[in-house]
């Protein structure tokens, strides 16, 4: 996965389908700050943001609801 993120460019990793980038409602309201969640594996999802160029991990969760905890 981190193979493909270094490979893509913001674009195609928002259309990814195998990522799955998504927004996490309220996240500016509840954090601060704009947090994506993203598929790590088929189990695993992260909680990201992204700086510029850069993804920054914020938790990678076992499973797709632990993930919004």
């Amino acid at each position: 996965m981190l193979r493909k993120l270094l490979k893509l460019d913001w674009n195609a990793i928002y259309r990814d389908a195998g990522l799955n980038w998504e927004y996490i409602r309220d996240s500016e309201r509840l954090h601060g700050e704009r947090l994506y969640s993203i598929r790590v594996t088929k189990k695993f999802r992260a909680v990201v943001k992204r700086n510029e160029n850069t993804v920054h991990f914020i938790i990678v969760a076992p499973d797709h609801d632990s993930a919004y905890e």
